[in-house]
């Protein structure tokens, strides 16, 4: 008989205490949340260390797990300050810390042995290869990427803890492997800056046809559960939650919802459309659930929930026939129009000044738009809404509470909580009762006083003698204190072991200067061959499996997907003598260079996002610390903007497309092999820095052969 699953965990956002606040109180298991620094939603209100000391004591309080995420690209500036701050969350009792930098997951396993690391979506672990190397760096869990599909995950073995997204915005781009809004405005997705480049506008161009404009990048939002039982019965135990930086009434509401379908509660329609109100861009079951209906052309910000249709239009006022209720205070907007309202004066059929219009009635607000077109509307905001979901009453944990009392010996209560802690305390020697005793029901009167308390008993046992007498501020005593300890046992932070005693072996042998290239298409290969490269990486496996036999010759898995191994970080078991590491492995410090080095990389090849003072400041690192190392180097040609499975433009296979945005940037684009791939609209060329690189101990340098 095959052993159960284990409880599955669901994990909550929150971009600000109030969030936190509103995830514990609704049913969250687990919060993921970031300081001000290294937490890949950079933009979110996030947690001083004084807010992170509070909510890690509280999460311990109500059982509650807290997981900071440190997940974003780690400059080698930043390396002293990110060890600073784990050993901050470290001693202060932090449940895990995300990270995506495999330099800094294995540097702070050394240095902090009983910290558990769950490996971030940006580190895209999508085949059996990369969890054996994450499990023997002592990784404890792995959040898949939003690609897989949850029959693939349920049949990847490993050891290592799954966790999925459930619900939020998706990334059209593999997480991890998305330059795009760095390359349009210097913010970095992988470190927490992302613009959204992918909600903006684009014009498909083939030459100079238009095919199409529209927001041709924006996802829907994941949305699970018309097939969540399936999620239920598979071996996930961690259920993500996006949306850090949404609102803590959305926090309240999706994690209310999904407790509900947790615990075998049906949502009720009332409780969709809520979603919808606070947040809402069409829904998609997405890669997770096996659809490929996953991108919004015309909208791409929130659209809301659809309450009615415009019935008549003055200039001065506007008649609404309502199929959703609309109350006072509620934000509308005028879809075609492309405008909205907050309403504050509403009125009904009547003309008479009212808080709230039921469905089926006329609504009439003012016409401070102008609008003069009628027009499909949506209710985008409602402070009723948000009252109603912020007034939840505080989680509470149950206890059971053992009193005893024996004439003569001294009065005890004792309890024990739901994790089975234990506490104790006694008063003075019980006497006999003189004239009146004290009753059992107001014995338990006075123990259930836990409303200014993160407890309710769930049963109390008694014993005791038939006649006593206890004072009833004594019992009032002996609650508060067995209160105060078991609060004390739950929030106490056990101090944890550190190592500070790190040594590293230097190679001072000098590697020879190299040549490389990565090419895609055929006729790249042969001017590479021509101008005799020591490597050449084929992004292409058929025109890879064609020249293989030449010795040169090595396929270009630049990223990590599981399904037909379209995409990888050339660190596959199959390849290992071969593993030359690409540049999407996003490799910012020295730490990530040696660690993968001793991992067995030929080669490891640095962020493009580093300027050239960042990548002078890793490489002399290098050589001070570890001496020469395996490094290479882009140094010519484009690289890829954004990868995206699946062929989410509709573009005919193996032909060369352009991707215009908003300030006429061109992107190639093109799909092959079950991948869309946009190129950078900007080709770099540092050939002329080579000498500088190759004295710094850089010794392959590498040219893209553009598509």
């Amino acid at each position: 008989m095959q052993a159960p699953f284990p409880k599955k965990e669901l994990l909550s956002p929150a971009g600000n205490y109030e969030s936190f606040l509103a995830a514990v109180e609704n049913g969250a298991d687990a919060v993921y949340l970031a300081g001000v620094s290294f937490g890949a939603r950079a933009y979110a209100e996030n947690f001083t260390n004084e807010q992170l000391k509070k909510v890690i004591a509280l999460g311990h309080l109500y059982g509650v797990k807290v997981y900071v995420t440190m997940n974003t690209m780690i400059k080698e500036k930043e390396v002293e300050s990110f060890l600073q701050q784990v050993s901050f969350l470290y001693q202060n009792g932090v449940d895990a810390i995300l990270m995506q930098d495999i330099g800094m997951i294995c540097l702070c396993r050394e240095m902090f042995p009983e910290l558990e690391i769950h490996a971030s979506t940006q580190v895209n672990c999508s085949n059996e290869q990369t969890l054996r190397i994450l499990e023997k760096i002592g990784v404890k869990r792995v959040v898949f990427p939003r690609e897989m599909s949850l029959d693939t995950i349920k049949s990847i073995k490993t050891s290592l803890e799954k966790e999925i997204f459930i619900h939020g915005a998706l990334c059209v781009s593999y997480s991890g492997n998305c330059l795009l809004s760095f390359l349009n405005g210097g913010r970095s997705a992988n470190r927490g800056e992302c613009a959204g480049a992918c909600r903006l506008a684009y014009t498909l161009l083939d030459g100079r046809q238009k095919i199409r404009q529209g927001y041709l990048l924006s996802m829907k939002e994941l949305y699970t559960a018309p097939s969540f039982e399936q999620i239920k019965e598979s071996d996930v135990l961690s259920l993500k939650i996006e949306g850090r930086m949404k609102s803590p009434s959305y926090v309240a509401k999706v994690t209310q919802y999904y407790r509900d379908l947790l615990d075998k509660k049906n949502p009720t329609p009332q409780d969709l459309d809520e979603l919808k109100t606070l947040f809402y861009r069409e829904f998609t079951k997405g890669h997770l659930l096996g659809s490929d209906d996953f991108i919004n052309e015309k909208y791409s910000n929130h659209l809301g929930l659809f309450i009615g249709n415009v019935e008549k239009i003055t200039p001065q006022k506007i008649w609404i026939r309502l199929q959703k209720d609309l109350y006072q205070e509620d934000g509308i907007r005028f879809q075609k129009s492309r405008k909205g309202m907050i309403v504050n004066f509403l009125y009904d059929e009547d003309g008479k000044l009212v808080s709230k219009i039921e469905k089926g009635h006329l609504a009439c607000v003012k016409n401070t738009l102008h609008l003069s077109l009628k027009d499909e509307v949506y209710k985008t905001s409602s402070k009723f809404l948000e009252k109603k979901l912020l007034k939840a009453k505080r989680k509470k944990i149950p206890i059971q509470m053992f009193f005893k009392a024996h004439v003569g010996s001294q009065v005890t209560l004792t309890i024990i909580d739901n994790e089975q802690r234990k506490v104790k305390v006694s008063g003075r020697v019980v006497e006999s009762a003189k004239t009146s005793c004290v009753s059992k029901e107001k014995i338990e009167s006075l123990l259930k006083r836990l409303k200014e308390t993160p407890f309710e008993a769930a049963q109390i046992f008694y014993e005791m003698d038939p006649s006593i007498f206890i004072s009833l501020g004594e019992i009032n005593q002996l609650r508060r204190d067995a209160i105060q300890k078991l609060i004390d046992e739950r929030m106490k932070i056990e101090k944890r072991p550190i190592n500070q005693s790190i040594s590293f072996p230097k190679n001072n042998e000098r590697l020879r200067k190299q040549m490389t290239a990565l090419v895609r298409d055929e006729s790249s290969i042969k001017k590479a061959l021509e101008k005799n490269f020591d490597r050449i990486y084929v992004a292409d496996k058929a025109l890879y499996q064609k020249y293989a036999s030449l010795k040169n010759i090595y396929y270009a898995v630049l990223r990590n997907q599981f399904e037909a191994e379209k995409i990888a970080k050339t660190w596959s078991q199959e390849l290992r003598e071969n593993s030359y590491l690409g540049y999407a492995l996003n490799v910012a410090n020295s730490y990530s260079v040696y660690y993968l080095s001793k991992l067995g990389a030929k080669s490891i090849m640095l962020s493009v996002e580093l300027s050239s003072s960042e990548q002078e400041q890793l490489l002399k690192a290098v050589l001070n610390r570890f001496g020469y190392l395996n490094i290479e180097m882009i140094v010519k040609g484009k690289p890829n903007a954004m990868v995206i499975k699946g062929n989410v433009l509709k573009l005919k296979e193996n032909k060369v497309y352009q991707l215009k945005n908003e300030k006429n940037n061109l992107y190639n684009v093109f799909y092959k092999e079950g991948l869309t791939t946009v190129l950078s609209n900007d080709s770099m060329d540092r050939i002329h820095e080579i000498p500088k690189w190759f004295s710094l101990g850089v010794c392959s340098f590498c040219q893209i052969f553009e598509e």
